[in-house]
């Protein structure tokens, strides 16, 4: 088992589902045979989103090899199908605690993924320790994918949620785009 700042972690974006399928079915999958643990992982989470992706894991191992296997072997089969992205540095990796996304958060829960402007007066590290003064900032990482950094918002209501998401890029003139989705999480 992996904790969850230790190892490598990986972002894994569910666009589509097999027919028949759903993506609370694959949660249940994943919850159902053991993989999800939000202190040891392999899963530290999984749910289903609106937005820009449909469905949502928060995975890690021990190394890269080790990874790889989790995603072609108990997750695949699970129908995690999906497009996986892998965590770089995490926000407050410079601090006493560093805040990488879905590690904690309230029960509404935003996901944005940051594209950057292809500058070279715009460093990501730099962004990334910005972010941490977002209203409603709960974590964020430099990823290694298709986009830059993946930014976690998060609150108790949905109103104060969306208004974060709506706002949270005004300071932020790196940012050549952004793609949001959204959750709720109970406790039950």
């Amino acid at each position: 088992m992996v904790a969850p700042y230790e190892g490598v972690h990986a972002f894994l974006f569910i666009r589509e589902v097999d027919p028949g399928d759903s993506i609370r079915a694959i949660v249940a999958r994943l919850n159902e045979r053991g993989l999800v643990n939000k202190d040891e992982g392999p899963v530290f989470f999984a749910s289903d989103f609106v937005g820009a992706f449909k469905g949502f894991v928060h995975a890690g191992a021990d190394d890269l090899t080790a990874l790889l296997n989790l995603l072609a072997g108990a997750l695949w089969d699970a129908g995690v199908h999906c497009e996986p992205t892998l965590e770089g540095t995490v926000s407050g990796t410079d601090v006493a605690l560093p805040l990488g996304p879905k590690r904690q958060s309230p029960p509404y829960c935003a996901l944005v993924r940051i594209d950057l402007r292809r500058d070279p007066s715009v460093d990501p590290l730099v962004v990334l320790s910005r972010l941490r003064d977002v209203s409603l900032f709960q974590g964020a990482s430099v990823v290694f994918g298709d986009f830059d950094i993946l930014l976690e918002l998060g609150a108790e209501d949905y109103d104060s949620l969306t208004e974060a998401v709506r706002n949270w890029a005004k300071d932020f003139p790196e940012v050549e785009r952004s793609r949001s989705a959204l959750t709720h999480v109970s406790s039950d």
